[in-house]
């Protein structure tokens, strides 16, 4: 009887050789399959902060080119406007010769009407020409700043996609 319940106690002991089973493997492997999880994350997120100061360093430039825009218009604008106030002042030095001319109020009231016909005609010219310029300029920046915004979107939307595990998403095995 002692021999048979040694063999009934061998038989039973490899099915229940640790109370715990095969616990600590498992433990193991979660710690594993987490530790896994965590460099595919940290990869994911060094690789949109990569991105984004990709989108920063694109940004910076874009600022530069627009505030060479900026400086350009501004340079454009001011010329105009010193060539506009040398017209206008050449204009009144001939009116004021003109001046000197005139014999009665019949003549002066014609200098006066030409007078302001010139001021009137160069306020508009000017004013044309400073706002064709400003349209021109500030619509071509803004088709440039338009497709920038359009480039970094993309590229943010597909770095964060990266980093939510989307189809660009960095995979370890």
């Amino acid at each position: 009887m002692a021999q048979q319940a040694k063999k009934t106690t061998r038989t039973q002991s490899p099915s229940h050789a640790h109370p715990i089973g095969d616990v600590p493997n498992k433990i193991f492997e979660m710690e594993r399959d987490g530790t896994e999880k965590l460099m595919r994350t940290a990869d994911s997120l060094s690789h949109v902060a990569m991105e984004c100061t990709g989108i920063c360093s694109e940004n910076i430039g874009a600022l530069v080119e627009y505030g060479n825009t900026a400086a350009r218009v501004s340079h454009e604008t001011g010329n105009k406007i010193v060539e506009s106030c040398n017209r206008a002042f050449s204009d009144c030095t001939e009116i004021s010769k003109e001046v000197v001319a005139c014999r009665n109020i019949s003549d002066m009231a014609e200098l006066q009407n030409k007078a302001i016909q010139q001021i009137t005609d160069n306020y508009f010219s000017t004013t044309n020409i400073l706002c064709s310029l400003w349209l021109n300029n500030w619509n071509e920046a803004l088709e440039l700043l338009g497709k920038h915004t359009a480039a970094a979107s993309k590229q943010a939307g597909m770095a964060f996609t990266n980093l939510n595990g989307g189809p660009y998403a960095t995979r370890r095995n």
